[in-house]
């Protein structure tokens, strides 16, 4: 698979590590993404670095 716009992909962990680098690749190529993570500071510093338009 080449194209993963439009596509979905759920992320836990999102906040630090392998979890935010997958959400920022993730969101590079125009994914929708779903993040969780449970340290709630380290998640909101990963949705303010997302490329794009975020929905909460």
């Amino acid at each position: 698979m080449k194209n993963f716009k439009g596509k979905i992909a759920v992320i836990t962990g999102a906040g630090r590590g392998m979890g935010r680098g997958i959400a920022l690749h993730c969101a590079k190529k125009r994914m929708k993404i779903v993040l969780a993570d449970i340290r709630l500071e380290s998640l909101t510093s990963t949705e303010s670095d997302l490329p794009g338009r975020v929905m909460v």
